[in-house]
């Protein structure tokens, strides 16, 4: 079996390959404007420099400030542990969530006391509530369901941890390029973070049986 690791797969590299079979899967990638189930739409001011997703902050591609702000609205590990990450860096952090607490479903799977271990005396939660507006130094949120208002100021960085887009571009350039193409994990159908990692294992191992 050849590996090659660090090359860009285009389609023209597909069809010179000239494979019997192509299985694809390319993840999903968060998005930028902070849509989500709870929002529907995008958050006002999610397209300043300061505001990151959860790939900005692992892949260091944008600077962080030393206040971060996260939108997290998974309710799994992505924003704890980006919260972990950012407080061993020295950088004063907060986790906003729509929630009743964060980290809702860590719970089920039992890694909720083990999370809140790590990371609850040194970052501020802030649950039952959302973004109303990202301004340039400013986040204003909203208590669910007292309907409060609340600005936290003085913030340099904000990092939404909210849905998920199907990295799909692949699937309309790759028809025709094999007999046989499938698509599995999040590039097919994003799942939700509690359960994506085995969703995405079940879907791969499905198509490689009925190989």
């Amino acid at each position: 079996m050849e590996v090659h690791l660090g090359v860009e797969v285009t389609v023209d590299q597909v069809r010179e390959l000239k494979p019997d079979v192509v299985v694809v899967a390319t993840g999903a990638a968060y998005y930028r404007d902070g849509l989500s189930a709870q929002t529907l739409n995008a958050i006002p001011g999610w397209n300043q420099g300061h505001v990151l997703t959860p790939e900005d902050v692992l892949w260091k591609t944008k600077p962080i400030g030393d206040r971060v702000v996260i939108v997290d609205e998974t309710g799994f590990i992505v924003g704890p542990g980006l919260a972990e990450l950012l407080v061993d860096q020295g950088k004063s952090v907060e986790i906003l969530t729509s929630d009743p607490h964060v980290g809702l479903y860590l719970a089920p799977n039992l890694q909720l006391p083990w999370v809140y271990g790590r990371i609850m005396s040194r970052v501020t939660f802030t649950p039952h509530s959302v973004v109303r507006e990202i301004g340039e130094r400013s986040v204003s949120t909203l208590n669910v369901h007292t309907q409060e208002e609340r600005l936290i100021e003085d913030v340099d960085t904000v990092v939404l941890v909210t849905a998920k887009r199907p990295d799909d571009a692949l699937r309309k350039m790759l028809k025709g390029a094999a007999p046989e193409i499938h698509f599995v994990g999040d590039c097919d159908r994003p799942t939700n973070a509690v359960f994506g990692i085995g969703d995405a294992i079940k879907s791969g191992h499905r198509v490689a049986r009925q190989l």
